[in-house]
């Protein structure tokens, strides 16, 4: 692997893009492989349901723009990392995010967490995800509610996954303070700045100046701030995968 010199930290993620047309550019001129994680701990169905499905309809608009095969594994978890659909189906590959959405709507009426969840499986789900996909970039999407932990061992695990081709994307789907994801956004110890935290309910707030412009006008403009928030680490921590030669 080559050695970039990190001097006091990692280097520096551009968080400069002008449009989502700029964005777009930049992403869509790598091939990633993107990989969901459903936080299903603590958090009433219906609840899940409209929540999860909103956020995955809106990345829609763009993953089949630059994940070559259009196939997401797609996975649950509370304290450990789950099949989706597990016991009921053991298959977390599907095609098309329309077909994720379908499965992700089926999954929330009939399966509940346990009551605590944790980042930290995912983090070791997510190592062996690369270490079977070693020549992948992969794109972690991980959705979770206002009770997932961050523990004494997910520094340490954070760290660990930064020696991996692997971005985390952690996206905060309740009302509640996320001070301990955005902690882990801005540690200095990493080989790169490998996880992103977006505030989904933060980010529909803000909208909310758009009071004079229709409907569709209103989804459309929120849809696009969301996508670039979502990704805008994407195009700088490829390139310094690439540099690091993490890629086989």
């Amino acid at each position: 692997m080559n050695q970039i010199k990190m001097g006091c930290g990692q280097p520096k993620i551009n968080m400069n893009y002008g449009s989502f047309e700029e964005l777009l550019t930049e992403i869509k001129s790598k091939d990633f492989q993107s990989v969901f994680y459903l936080d299903f701990a603590r958090i009433d169905n219906f609840a899940k349901q409209h929540i999860y499905t909103q956020i995955i309809q809106n990345l829609a608009a763009i993953l089949h723009i630059f994940d070559a095969d259009q196939i997401y594994p797609v996975f649950r978890f509370d304290d450990a990392v789950y099949p989706l659909r597990f016991p009921d189906f053991k298959n977390y590959m599907f095609a098309g995010e329309y077909r994720v959405i379908e499965e992700v709507e089926n999954a929330v009426k009939t399966i509940s967490g346990k009551q605590e969840s944790t980042l930290d499986c995912v983090l070791d789900h997510a190592i062996e995800q690369s270490e079977q996909s070693p020549n992948q970039h992969l794109i972690m999407m991980v959705l979770i509610s206002d009770f997932c932990e961050v523990t004494s061992l997910t520094h340490s695990k954070l760290v660990k996954c930064s020696s991996f081709p692997v971005s985390f994307i952690i996206c905060g789907s309740g009302a509640g303070s996320y001070k301990k994801f955005i902690s882990l956004d801005v540690m200095r110890t990493r080989i790169f700045d490998n996880l992103h935290f977006v505030d989904y309910g933060k980010i529909q707030y803000q909208m909310g100046y758009y009071n004079l412009l229709s409907e569709e006008e209103k989804t459309k403009l929120t849809q696009r701030d969301f996508l670039v928030e979502f990704f805008r680490e994407v195009p700088t921590q490829r390139k310094l995968i690439d540099e690091l030669g993490m890629l086989q």
